[in-house]
């Protein structure tokens, strides 16, 4: 991956992370909306939909949530350049 041109690797890295439900069903959302989730609302999904999650500390799914919303931000940046 890392000998790939920039493009190729940007590619590559968003299809990996696009295979991770949470990811895919906000990157999906964004494309449908054209509004960047909250993290409130990517918190509601992960307690919703993670079981795990709800066994864990309080502040997990806050934490998790920031996480995604920086990865969907990136992945809506590259694609949105103009010569990706």
């Amino acid at each position: 991956m890392m000998e790939s041109a920039w493009k190729q690797r940007n590619m590559m890295m968003i299809k990996a992370i696009a295979k991770h439900l949470v990811f895919y069903y906000f990157v999906k959302q964004y494309l449908d909306t054209q509004e960047i989730p909250t993290r409130k609302e990517i918190t509601t999904w992960l307690n919703n939909n993670i079981d795990k999650l709800n066994e864990d500390e309080s502040t997990t799914p806050g934490r998790r949530a920031s996480t995604v919303m920086g990865w969907v931000a990136w992945i809506i940046q590259i694609t949105n350049y103009d010569d990706c």
